[in-house]
């Protein structure tokens, strides 16, 4: 057997089936710039029409007294937010790749599960999806969850962390004489010592690329949804006098006690005291989790208006509604946009902490240090 041969032929196969499958995205003739982090065809549903032609009431932290009648075109959309930046990119992968994987692989499937599962048995179709539709419907979850601007923030502040982690140890070794510091060899303990204080100080830090979140989302998306289309399921449709909301972070993640209302924000999928609610229409939500079968207080009228508060508070910044309700606004003004932390045994520190101040902190954290990441307690 010619073991020299295997790894070329594989190579040249997987870039076959690379070109084939951007070929699927359809002709490049046009970039496509005008990026929203939370699709038109899911704002639709909650638009006043119930159609792409209607208006959205749009509530933000800023503002939360005056809401603005939006079209879903013009909401949640941002110049790029998914163009490729990075310069050596292989030609034939166009800079607007990921926007286009996004529109044809993970939204375009939506409309007509959510159309199912919304209107379906008034149009004679049960709402039931099939396997397939199951896990398009998990992707979309799954993507939509982490392709918002609050979670880009988050993994660029992680991925900072880390690259500056990598520098400072690297520096330390150097600077104590020993070897595998590639370009280093060279400073004089003086420049060593100066740039270890400004990494402290947090005036020097590693920024990782628009691509390391841009590629991390889709693939631990990619990895997700088969967990999640195997969880439990249950849509909820909502009594007479409640309306779901929906938000700029439409996914809510939250960590409550089976027939208890009380939450906290934050928690994994398959967590056994997790449940996540994404509202698909003013008057239907899917409810995923251990306990979406069995708990009786899931679908009551005050699970259903639970659930509207945990969405209005779970915004970063902006939330989406049918009908104009002062109710959102003061929710939303009485809450703060969610974070997470980086918690080193009791000692927690925010993604909007100092960079420099974290990894001065690791540094000096010892083998025997539980370090979690997620929402404060």
């Amino acid at each position: 057997m010619n073991t020299r041969s295997a790894k070329p032929r594989d190579a040249a196969a997987e870039a076959r089936q690379a070109r084939e499958f951007i070929k699927t995205l359809g002709p490049f003739d046009e970039v496509r710039v005008d990026n929203h982090s939370v699709p038109i065809s899911h704002l639709t549903a909650f638009t006043d029409s119930g159609r792409a032609n209607g208006r959205v009431w749009t509530y933000d932290r800023k503002t939360p007294s005056a809401p603005k009648h939006l079209a879903p075109p013009i909401i949640a959309k941002q110049k790029g937010l998914y163009l490729i930046e990075y310069e050596d990119m292989p030609d034939e992968i166009p800079e607007d790749f990921i926007e286009r994987v996004l529109a044809t692989y993970v939204e375009a499937p939506f409309p007509c599960i959510r159309n199912k599962l919304v209107y379906g048995l008034d149009v004679g179709i049960l709402p039931v999806t099939t396997d397939r539709e199951r896990l398009d419907l998990a992707m979309f979850m799954a993507v939509q969850q982490m392709r918002t601007p609050a979670h880009r923030r988050r993994i660029e502040w992680l991925g900072a962390v880390h690259a500056t982690f990598d520098l400072r140890v690297r520096l330390e070794a150097a600077l104590g004489g020993g070897t595998g510091s590639p370009g280093l060899e060279d400073a004089s303990p003086r420049e060593l010592r100066k740039y270890i204080a400004a990494l402290d100080r947090g005036d020097l830090r590693l920024v990782p690329p628009k691509e390391h979140w841009l590629w991390s989302f889709l693939k631990v998306a990619y990895h997700m949804a088969p967990m999640v289309a195997a969880l439990p399921w249950r849509l909820v449709r909502a009594p007479e006098g409640v309306e779901f909301v929906t938000c700029d972070a439409p996914v809510v993640s939250v960590t409550r006690a089976p027939g208890q209302l009380e939450y906290s924000l934050g928690g994994g999928w398959a967590n056994p005291t997790s449940e996540t609610v994404f509202a698909v229409s003013p008057k239907h939500v899917l409810v995923v989790g251990r306990n979406a079968e069995d708990d009786p207080l899931i679908g009551t009228a005050k699970w259903c208006v639970a659930v509207r508060d945990r969405t209005i508070r779970n915004a970063d910044r902006f939330v989406f509604a049918r009908s104009a309700d002062t109710q959102v606004g003061e929710v939303l003004a009485s809450s703060e946009a969610p974070t997470s932390v980086v918690d080193f045994a009791g000692e927690q520190y925010p993604t909007s902490a100092s960079v420099g101040t974290v990894v001065k902190r690791l540094m000096h954290t010892g083998d025997g240090t539980v370090i979690r990441w997620g929402p404060p307690r």
